[in-house]
């Protein structure tokens, strides 16, 4: 969409900012389908009013303050020295002070009928509202939130990380440690570290106790939770305290993680005895207090306070209520809120107020968000649903009336449902067919006696429920099962809940920007330059950025706060010869934070320059790369599961700087859309490693100009390293660009897929490896679906190096016989090679190939790791010092004289939103592959 189209887009939204009055609001839902018919109302969470009516008042929470004020600071503020008042959650945002309770509807519940655990939804089309609910929610909608501000609390467990630690205050192992002046005191009950499985009513968090320090000016004194990680890896991280008036509002927690440590203040006056959110971060395995810890000091601005210190926990775990057949075996965020809620502390009124687990989790889901409210909180809740019965298509929302289905002038539910309500739906409908589907049905706005939305048991703040797609109707299900489209929707819920918000308050509305685009680093003279452009431009997307923030890692995964930069570059200086840096960049605005670019890392070479270049071409993220679970055990047979961290999760080129670092060779990094825009030159390089993982027909594993840059590089006697699963099928058996397979790869594509995930050695330069597998498919890895099966090309002189142990060629080598130039392709994936040290031993193989030596020992002063690039922020305007290993400096991208960086791809791949999804029946392998290959270059 052009710019003139971006400002209808604009005005479009704009109509809904004067919607105030709920006369209004109906007026505009009448009018947005006059003569649709009704949409069916599937039972998703239909309950009769008497049901709600006749259950027990919603309790306060244990120490819950009446009537705090609504000035009152915000819960979490994450504090960053080196970070300016612009950005995500602590640092401002559109949602900024906002409360968002969030349900991600269903999940497994004990059914005493049939005596086992059981999804609420069954199986259509290969896909579980249950689980593709709780997927979106906590992959997309709540990141999305909390990067515009709001202090976001799930109703079901929202960390996807089936490993979970808890350290009390009561553990008695050494993992509670007091230090200074004076000691920790009782506090009264608290939380307790209970056997599990849980049987019962049992309550966690009446089941121990807690202590309390006083608050002083200056820190005299600090407790710490030391952690004991089950497994590498990224977690939620939170805290629990009690809760009282004398409480400080300015709690001061400390993070230690393994990408540094992270401060926090927490206004402890509010949502005690409860999980409490800090953050997510990266940890390694073990025990390291110094990089794996929770510390709670007493220094605070609020004289004659307390603090509490209770319990810490991080990761979401596995199921642990016993309901009278064992626990439901399954991740703890696929259980329903029923179970949650009875381990966040709430009591059984709460959960337990019918017979029936499934008919408890109806209300339990809104009850909880009223038990967990506190007076004074500005808080909407949210419901994501998906609905039923087929041939139904599109998007329907609902607030509460007295009827299975009726008018928004039956609306009996929290005045501001209804405008919650319109704001969200008109923002859903406008995004969908703006970048996705410009018929999508809009199937309008209604009212029901949804118990998820009945002010009986909710009647603290505005609600409203989504049934966003069909996931019975085989046209919306192919839609869900797309990560875009899921991501599209839960952007255009959290921006309509900033719209809701902005049109209440009268303010003006300002939308968080998209990730900046063609990030890229080099080094010159041990110098890393980081330099990226503005955002692509998005249809459905934000407000144009103000500054950046670029975050620093030393291995790709763990990053430290970050820094705030005007410009599109910074300069990081104080890197020793040898020291890899990553980093991956933010755009900001008044609106918050989007999303991470690319990440890009570097280790910085002992000469000039570094001689290889890492690319990262593997954009694709659509429904056909989804994971195939068989929960066939709880009657759901083969299900598509939309899990990030298995399909795209964007960190497969620190797997490629890993492997080039263990050889000894540095190495610069570049997003392979730097390279199409012409801001990398690959003729500085003696070799370029470009992976494209499992791209095809419609991302392209390389398109025109990417070829044209490559061809003129091989031509000119580069080395090149191409890995990826679909290269050979996109390229030559579609047609896209077969000259380029045999003139530049010099290969030719055999066959679609070697059924095989196992390869051996047959030739140089790979004599003598071990046998390997390409099976990875953990996080940080992926299933190759398909990988191609080549042959040398005809004439070519090409030889076949690695051969699939079902036969076929894995990988085929060339070298120029009168030049330099030489290829390696392989038919899979070098990021899904399993294991560290196989990785390592096949690219020192590729390296020695191409001719690449290890850089020569460093000498002099710089020998050694160095204090590594300075976290200080960036500047404004011509070239600021940040810090004293940062320069920020403004302008567009002067390429230094000689680049250096490893790229890393985004947690959240964010291209392309607007191109059409690539259909799949998501039912066997090779029917899943046809009907994808028919469908995708759409």
């Amino acid at each position: 969409m052009g710019a003139v189209g971006h400002a209808a887009r604009r005005r479009a939204r704009a109509l809904v900012a004067g919607a105030a009055a709920v006369t209004a609001v109906a007026s505009a839902a009448a009018v947005a389908a006059p003569s649709r018919p009704a949409p069916p109302v599937a039972a998703c969470g239909i309950e009769d009013p008497r049901v709600a009516q006749a259950a027990p008042p919603v309790p306060r929470r244990r120490g819950e303050t009446p009537g705090l004020a609504a000035s009152a600071p915000p819960l979490v503020r994450r504090i960053a020295p080196a970070r300016r008042a612009v950005g995500r959650g602590a640092h401002g945002g559109a949602l900024a002070g906002k409360t968002v309770y969030v349900s991600a509807g269903h999940g497994f519940t004990w059914n005493a009928t049939v005596g086992a655990w059981r999804t609420q939804r069954g199986n259509t089309h290969d896909l579980v509202e249950d689980l593709v609910s709780a997927e979106t929610v906590d992959q997309f909608l709540i990141p999305y939130l909390v990067n515009m501000g709001a202090y976001v609390v799930p109703v079901r467990e929202a960390d996807l990380n089936p490993n979970r630690d808890i350290v009390d205050d009561a553990t008695d192992d050494g993992r509670f440690v007091a230090e200074g002046s004076p000691a920790p005191a009782d506090d009264g009950v608290g939380f307790g570290v209970v056997a599990e499985p849980i049987a019962g009513d049992v309550n966690p968090f009446e089941s121990g106790r807690a202590v309390a320090l006083p608050t002083t000016a200056q820190e005299t004194a600090r407790v710490t939770w030391v952690l004991d990680v089950p497994e590498r890896g990224e977690y939620n991280v939170y805290v629990a305290y009690v809760q009282r008036p004398d409480r400080a509002s300015d709690a001061h927690y400390i993070v230690r993680h393994a990408g540094g440590e992270t401060h926090f203040r927490v206004d402890q006056r509010r949502h005690g005895s409860t999980w409490v959110r800090l953050g997510r971060f990266y940890f390694d395995a073990g025990v390291a207090p110094n990089a794996g810890s929770v510390t709670l000091a007493n220094d605070s601005a609020d004289a004659g306070t307390t603090v509490s210190a209770d319990a810490v926990r991080i990761g979401g775990g596995m199921g642990t209520i016993d309901r009278g057949g064992g626990v439901s075996g399954r991740p703890m965020f696929e259980n329903a809120a029923r179970y949650y809620a009875q381990l966040s502390g709430a009591p059984p009124s709460v959960y337990d107020y019918t017979t029936a687990d499934g008919n408890d989790d109806v209300g339990t889901r809104s009850r909880f968000a009223a038990w967990d409210h506190e007076d004074g909180e500005d808080a909407v809740y949210v419901a994501w649903h998906t609905n039923a019965p087929s041939p139904a298509r599109g998007t329907s929302s609902f607030a509460y009336g007295p009827s299975a289905y009726g008018s928004v002038d039956e609306f009996t539910g929290v005045p501001g449902s209804l405008e919650l309500m319109d704001a969200i739906h008109r923002e859903l409908i406008g995004d969908i067919r703006a970048a996705w589907d410009p018929e999508w049905t809009d199937r309008g706005q209604h009212t029901a006696y949804f118990g998820e939305v009945n002010p009986n048991h909710n009647p603290e703040m505005p609600a409203a429920l989504f049934e966003v797609a069909f996931h019975d109707t085989a046209e919306d299900a192919d839609a869900l099962r797309d990560p875009r489209f899921r991501r599209l929707a839960a952007r255009a819920i959290a921006q309509g809940v900033a719209r809701y918000f902005a049109a209440r308050d009268g303010a003006e509305l300002v939308l968080p920007p998209e990730p900046p685009a063609g990030v890229s680093a080099t080094q010159a003279g041990g110098v890393v330059t980081l330099a990226w452009r503005p955002p692509e431009p998005d249809p459905a997307g934000g407000d144009p950025p103000d500054a950046y923030v670029v975050y620093l890692s030393g291995d790709g995964h763990a990053f430290d706060d970050g820094r705030v930069v005007d410009g599109e570059r910074l300069e990081l200086t104080g890197l020793s010869p040898g020291e890899a840096v990553y980093a991956r960049v933010t755009a900001i605005n008044a609106g918050g934070e989007s999303l991470p670019s690319p990440v890009v890392g570097a280790r910085v070479a002992t000469g000039p320059a570094a001689r290889v270049l890492v690319v990262g071409g593997f954009d694709r993220l659509d429904g056909a790369m989804l994971v195939r679970e068989d929960l066939s055990a709880y009657a759901l047979g083969t299900v598509d599961r939309g899990l990030l961290d298995r399909i795209n999760d964007g960190s497969y080129a620190a797997r490629h700087g890993a492997a080039i670092a263990a050889a000894g060779v540095s190495f610069d990094g570049a997003d392979h859309t730097a390279v199409a825009a012409g801001d990398v030159d690959l003729g500085r390089y003696d070799l370029v490693d470009w992976f494209v993982g499992e791209e095809s027909t419609a991302d392209v594993p390389f398109d025109g100009a990417e070829r044209a840059a490559i061809a003129a590089f091989v031509a000119g006697g580069g080395g090149l390293f191409v890995s990826g699963s679909e290269i050979g099928w996109a390229l030559e058996d579609r047609g896209l660009a077969p000259g380029f397979v045999a003139d530049v790869l010099r290969a030719a594509f055999v066959a679609d897929d070697a059924g095989t995930y196992g390869v051996v050695a047959a030739g140089e330069p790979f004599d003598g490896l071990a046998a390997l597998a390409f099976d990875d498919r953990g996080p940080g890895g992926y299933d190759a679906e398909f990988p191609d099966v080549w042959a040398p090309a005809d004439g070519s002189g090409a030889v076949v190096a690695l051969r699939y142990d079902g036969g076929g060629g894995a990988a085929i080598a060339w070298r120029d016989p009168t030049g330099g130039a030489r290829t390696l392709t392989f038919g899979f994936p070098f990021e899904t090679i399993s294991g560290e040290s196989a990785r390592a031993d096949v690219m020192a193989r590729a390296l020695a190939f191409f001719g690449v030596d290890p850089d020569p020992p460093p000498i002099g002063p710089d020998a050694g790791a160095g204090a590594g690039a300075d976290a200080g922020a960036g500047g404004s305007g011509g070239e600021v010092t940040a810090g004293c290993g940062c320069r920020a400096t403004s302008g567009r991208r002067p390429w230094p004289a000689s680049p250096i960086c490893v790229f890393f791809a985004a947690v959240w791949t964010i291209r392309r939103l607007s191109s059409r999804p690539r259909r799949s029946s998501g039912r066997s392998r090779r029917s899943r592959r046809s009907t994808r290959r028919a469908t995708s270059a759409r």
